[in-house]
């Protein structure tokens, strides 16, 4: 169907209304005010007025943008009927000329033999697509060559550029602009670990060390809160600057979070085993834990429980080294019940990832304090002092934004109930397995320490790590890369904004408020700048000793908590390590990190559908995130804006994304075989509704497009599959999401993101497209092709 005739009522019923799960993080308002005059006020409050005005409004506002996607979409035709966009021509596409004709570069070649590397056609696909683009995948099916990951998914594709950022990183010291970042590297491939033991045990000492009974210390926290956080987060909170969510155009306001920990449940389980004997310490009065809600599966409680006895198990082994050998057995004993059930409670009472991912839905103005308010909630720290010593600045009752109210009001309640002594010798025992304990062994993590100290880099010296890279690209391909993403960016956008523009679900004033903020939409590629200038302007402060790893990070880490350096928040990094595209709110900006840029989805001399199933999925679904539920509360410069899109519109944009959540419920019955038992996954669907939504109508606009510019010149299947260019579009985006998961990742995954599984995030996405139905011929009623689905944007 051509774009132009589509609108957002397709495939959509009475009782299942079409919807999309949008994931944003923000959007901005209009720049302009209203006058003051007495003239301007009338026409504000007289309602007839208004209401022509809002009319007038957007009849230009998509006389300007409905007409632009039309203009980009034929400057983007063909080329006589080579298949190839306009501006590839001068690369030599080399695609076939019609659909009858396959593709017979050895671009088209490669990109087959991925595909069938991962599909098993003897699935079914209008019953279990996944399956179909997945089952045979292999993420141990990696190439060594640059270039040339083995599959297109984006699983393969992060241990790809490990692998690779792990062999420039061992180059990097022979490099004159990159010879301190070898040289970190090397120091921490190098490291002892009992040397860095000594060196964490150092560090405790001079954050106040071992308190002994006789004594006591201050009930006020600030001091030890301040030391520590001038290294990094604190074992109770973090705070940080950040671009104000109230006013993006701001000075930096300060953020109070959630602590930061180095290592995940899953890491943490994979490399801790339990020991053959253990104390006559009774772990299990320290982990017991109320009964929980029915939304946590008996799985991941014992997942967790399993968890929180192998931490507690490190905690004594820690503890035996860092009380004194002056004390008696009864004493040290006494002593690490007291500390360790200190670290046990405090696990406790912080929040979920999911109880937090709910709060964070809620109006920004529950979580703006000032410091005297925040003083009420929390009195075991002087917030004032502590921010002026931070951020040499007088905070003034400035505006500062608690990411978890809730967690700080329980935490304060907490902390009352145990004596000041246990509290710091506590935070010390829980900072030093948290923070300094994966840092100081390395080998109790990982035993291929080359890719430990790969990911430990990046995250201590992200932008040189960035940089370095960069370098191994020509600044020319590079821009040229970046040109071919702001094109396809362009035809995207054009094409949700016409597709805006016929949706009957949307007021007049909401309509031309989307269409406001998506023209002003941009997207931003990771910094290019790569210069030699540049480089040795980041690694100049960088102070690297040979044979002291933890103390290099702990250096860099005191470095970079330098608050008061002026940070450009204009400018997003995303770094290629993480591979993460996100929309930033208060930028109304896609971020696109490097390594998705050079990979193969944007090559010249491959069909069309290659580019816009797998880079175009990426975008549209950052696109749809401006305009779900959070992005919409924000307007086209970042300003948070709940009265730019009438209640009206809210309600059904609610009830589309319901639709989602109740429509995977139906259909998503998961079990695993956990611990010889069939255990069902408990799913929750409120928490995943946004995502979901993004995925599906991302993948319509991606479709959509694609379609819209290969009318009239086809793009040519790929050669040794018997797939037309419609199936192979759908296989493409399935495949962006293969990967491997083991029962334990399964159930962890389910319970601590708020993306859905790849499975159910692939069959969901493919099951709310008619398109897919009608391109497999899927049966109506059949489980890829249910009667009602649910579409957004």
């Amino acid at each position: 169907m051509a774009l132009s005739a589509m609108t957002s009522e397709d495939h959509c019923s009475m009782e299942c209304m079409s919807v999309q799960d949008t994931h944003i993080r923000g959007g901005v308002p209009p720049t302009g005010t209203w006058l003051c005059c007495m003239f301007c006020g009338w026409l504000r409050s007289n309602k007839s007025v208004h209401q022509a005005s809002i009319s007038l409004a957007m009849l230009l506002v998509m006389a300007l943008l409905v007409g632009s996607p039309v203009i980009f979409l034929i400057t983007s035709a063909p080329d006589d009927k080579t298949g190839c966009l306009q501006q590839d021509v001068d690369e030599g596409c080399g695609v076939g000329s019609s659909s009858y004709e396959t593709c017979n570069t050895v671009a088209c070649e490669t990109t087959s033999q991925k595909l069938l590397l991962a599909m098993n056609p003897t699935i079914e696909p209008c019953r279990d697509f996944y399956q179909y683009a997945c089952d045979h995948y292999d993420v141990a099916k990696i190439h060594n060559e640059y270039f040339d990951p083995a599959h297109l998914s984006l699983t393969t594709l992060h241990k790809f550029i490990d692998n690779q950022l792990k062999d420039l990183l061992f180059e990097s010291k022979n490099s004159d602009v990159f010879k301190k970042l070898g040289e970190f590297f090397e120091s921490c491939v190098n490291s002892n670990d009992e040397n860095n033991m000594q060196q964490m045990y150092k560090i405790l000492d001079e954050l106040g060390g071992y308190l002994p009974p006789n004594n006591a210390p201050s009930v006020d926290l600030t001091h030890l809160m301040r030391r520590i956080l001038r290294i990094y987060s604190s074992p109770l909170f973090d705070v940080y600057l950040d671009r104000s969510l109230l006013d993006p155009n701001d000075t930096l306001s300060i953020y109070v979070d959630l602590p930061k920990r180095f290592v995940t449940s899953r890491q943490f389980m994979d490399t801790h085993e339990y020991p053959d004997s253990v104390s006559d310490f009774q772990y299990s009065e320290l982990f017991e834990r109320k009964k929980r809600n029915n939304e946590q599966s008996r799985a991941y409680l014992h997942i967790k429980g399993r968890l929180e006895e192998l931490k507690l198990i490190l905690m004594e082994k820690i503890l035996d080294s860092f009380l004194p050998t002056t004390l008696t057995a009864a004493q040290r004993k006494d002593e690490k019940t007291q500390i360790l059930s200190f670290a046990s409670t405090l696990s406790k009472v912080i929040p979920r990832d999911k109880e937090t991912f709910h709060k964070l839905r809620s109006d920004i103005t529950d979580y703006t304090y000032d410091t005297a308010s925040l003083q009420q909630i929390f009195d075991h720290i002087n917030w004032d002092s502590l921010f002026t010593d931070l951020f040499h600045v007088t905070p003034n009752n400035a505006t500062v934004f608690v990411m978890s109210p809730t967690y700080l009001v329980n935490l304060n309640l907490m902390l009352s109930r145990f004596d000041p002594r246990q509290i710091h010798n506590g935070i010390l025992l829980v900072y030093a397995t948290d923070i300094l304990y994966v840092l100081a062994n390395s080998t109790a993590y990982t035993k291929d320490k080359a890719s430990y100290c790969t990911k430990i880099t990046g995250m201590v010296l992200g932008e040189p790590v960035n940089a370095l890279y960069a370098s191994q690209f020509k600044q020319e391909f590079l821009r040229h890369q970046t040109s071919k993403v702001n094109k396809l960016f362009q035809s995207l956008k054009s094409s949700l904004i016409s597709r805006i523009s016929d949706m009957t679900w949307l007021d007049n004033a909401t309509r031309v408020f989307i269409l406001t903020k998506l023209t002003h939409l941009n997207i931003q590629v990771t910094n290019l700048d790569t210069s030699q200038q540049y480089i040795t302007r980041l690694l100049e402060s960088l102070q690297v000793q040979e044979h002291n790893f933890l103390g290099n990070v702990i250096s860099r880490f005191k470095l970079t908590r330098k608050f008061n350096e002026t940070n450009h928040l204009s400018v997003r990094w995303s770094y290629p390590f993480l591979l993460n595209a996100f929309y930033e709110v208060t930028l109304n900006t896609i971020v696109i990190p490097l390594a998705l840029i050079v990979q193969p989805y944007l090559r010249s001399d491959i069909p069309r559908y290659v580019a816009y199933a797998t880079m175009g999925l990426i975008l549209s679904h950052e696109m749809v995130h401006s305009l779900d539920l959070t992005g919409l509360r924000f307007d086209q410069n970042g300003f948070q804006n709940d009265s730019s899109y009438s209640a009206q519109s809210r309600l059904r944009l609610d009830a589309r994304l319901e639709c989602y959540a109740k429509q995977y419920a139906q259909v998503f019955i998961k079990h695993v075989d956990f611990k010889r038992t069939r255990v069902r996954i408990q799913f929750d669907w409120n928490a995943t509704k946004s995502e979901n939504m993004a995925d599906a109508s991302g993948l319509q606009i991606a479709y959509n497009t694609w379609r819209l510019s290969h009318q009239g010149f086809p793009d040519p299947p790929l050669p040794s599959l018997s797939l037309t260019p419609n199936q192979l579009f759908f296989v493409l985006s399935a495949q962006m999401y293969c990967t491997k998961m083991s029962p334990e990742d399964y159930i962890m995954a389910v319970e601590t993101d708020y993306h859905t599984t790849a499975p159910e995030r692939v069959n969901g996405m493919m099951m709310n497209s008619q398109h897919f139905a009608d391109t497999f011929n899927c049966a109506a009623g059949s489980r890829m092709n249910p009667s009602k689905k649910c579409s957004t944007y």
